[in-house]
């Protein structure tokens, strides 16, 4: 048996049994998305081995985010016919700068426009995203960023859409 402490740590065996004198590969595997800074995580290994029971394996990471995005994703709720806008902060916590070179949409329904493009070091840049108004349903895609920073060259941002069908007209009246 493998147990990890936590979901973000995955793991995978390369055999579940292993014979006397042969080896088995772990996969470990380690989702750094909501960690920042030094950390320690722990698989544990249950065997049937009387002198190895229970193997205890730990590893660290120094989780660096050089950018940071609040929220983490955009959600919209609009009809056929209205537009709706969203915000996003863009935060630069490296300590160089980082200039964004490009976002773009994977639908053409959704608008984005960025405040600044040059985040120096603390400094933050908004980007507002319009969707425009079209087919009823579930919409999702991704916001692409490219940046001039080889360790970050390319990140993305999700985005989930309900939209209605038509809104009801203000001020309208039914008279029986």
């Amino acid at each position: 048996e493998i147990s990890a402490a936590c979901g973000c740590t995955g793991t995978m065996m390369s055999n579940d049994h292993i014979l006397p004198g042969d080896s088995g590969i772990l996969f470990i595997s380690f989702n750094s998305k909501s960690f920042s800074g030094d950390i320690e995580k722990v698989v544990t290994l249950t065997t049937n081995d009387t002198s190895h029971g229970h193997v205890r394996i730990t590893f660290t990471a120094k989780i660096l985010k050089w950018l940071t995005l609040e929220p983490e994703y955009l959600v919209f709720h609009t009809s056929v016919d209205s537009a709706a806008t969203g915000e996003l902060s863009i935060v630069n916590t490296a300590t160089f700068p980082i200039r964004i070179l490009s976002a773009t949409s994977s639908t053409d329904r959704l608008s984005v426009t960025l405040t600044r493009e040059l985040l120096h070091a603390g400094e933050e840049a908004r980007m507002e995203c319009t969707l425009g108004p079209g087919a009823e349903g579930l919409l999702n895609g991704t916001i692409a960023i490219k940046t001039d920073q080889p360790k970050i060259p390319a990140f993305s941002i999700r985005f989930f859409a309900l939209v209605r069908g038509k809104s009801p007209r203000l001020g309208s009246s039914e008279h029986n």
